[in-house]
């Protein structure tokens, strides 16, 4: 399975961090000897996993499925690539810039390099793409450090009480708004009853919504039928995501989360406040390396609402529903 999501976000900071460690040797306040002595292992780490997937033949996908189809799946979303949930992305950034002098006011080298490379991802986010809350945790992080340098070195200052009051009672509203446990109860369950049932070897059917963390998928996939797979098999035909029923007839999965499989691009573009999907779609259209059908044709493939739906009687004559909604178990 590869997943789009992280790659970017990693590489970004990275990058940032590369760039500063430069900029750094450049003024010479730091030796460039360390740096070098380093970068041995990581080097020789990176070579040997590189040497590693040239002998699997592997070298080739793995450059597609990590990087070019990041960048596509940026187009395919559009505007609807990066999460506009105010709540959790600006709410305590923004309130950390109003105290930002203080926390930079020893001139600390090393605090001074991580609110820059926090803020530096922060601002290339909605470039690259950052379509759920979670993609801001490292800017909630710096933000929140930084307030608590402030507060904690005016405690003493009415201003201080009071801020720290209110983000007590902002953190309660949006904690009780959105439970961070609300639905883990029954998953747990739900997971320990797979576990109770399943032997090692057994093989699985994941869902985007609900997945499982112990056995081996039908797919190559892990998830990821609603976005990444169906794009990732238009640009480079690789590994048909389509046709789960014959995977299923093939494998007799003990579990299958029966699940449709909508289309994620179109749900996040909507959820992000972004209306103009099938218009970008139409731009998109004639930027593709590939066309496989007609301008028409792929604006109706890509705004249908579901990539895959179950029509199997296999299914049916197999498979039993189980304590849990839509959890299907093998009978035999």
């Amino acid at each position: 399975h590869q997943k789009m999501s992280t790659t970017f976000a990693v590489v970004l900071v990275l990058f940032f961090t590369g760039i500063t460690i430069i900029y750094l040797i450049y003024k010479k306040e730091i030796s460039l000897k360390p740096v070098l002595i380093a970068l041995i292992f990581p080097i020789i780490t990176i070579g040997l996993f590189l040497i590693y997937l040239y002998l699997k033949d592997a070298l080739k996908i793995y450059y597609l499925l990590n990087y070019d189809l990041n960048i596509w799946m940026q187009h395919f979303m559009g505007k609807g690539r990066t999460s506009y949930n105010f709540q959790h992305a600006i709410y305590l950034p923004i309130l950390s810039v109003f105290m930002l002098k203080y926390f930079l006011g020893d001139k600390n080298r090393y605090r001074n390099i991580f609110v820059l490379i926090a803020f530096l991802d922060y601002v290339v986010k909605p470039i690259v793409g950052a379509p759920y809350c979670q993609y801001y945790i490292l800017n909630n992080l710096t933000s929140a450090l930084i307030i608590s340098y402030y507060i904690v070195q005016h405690h003493k200052q009415y201003i201080s009480k009071v801020l720290l009051l209110i983000m007590t009672i902002v953190s309660a509203v949006l904690l009780l708004k959105f439970p961070l446990n609300k639905s883990y109860p029954a998953y747990y369950k739900m997971h320990e009853y797979i576990y109770s049932k399943s032997n090692k070897d057994d093989v699985f059917v994941n869902s985007i919504n609900i997945i499982n963390i112990y056995g081996k998928d039908v797919s190559y996939y892990w998830f990821g039928y609603g976005n990444i797979s169906p794009v990732a098999y238009y640009l480079y035909m690789f590994k048909e995501p389509f046709v789960l029923s014959e995977s299923i007839s093939q494998h007799a999965p003990k579990f299958i989360f029966y699940d449709l499989y909508d289309n994620r691009m179109l749900k996040d573009s909507k959820t992000n406040g972004s209306e103009d999907f099938v218009e970008n779609l139409s731009k998109l259209y004639h930027k593709l390396p590939v066309k496989r059908e007609d301008e028409n044709s792929f604006i109706r493939r890509w705004s249908q609402s579901e990539f895959f739906r179950y029509e199997n009687k296999f299914i049916i004559n197999n498979y039993e529903y189980t304590p849990f909604s839509r959890l299907l178990m093998r009978r035999y």
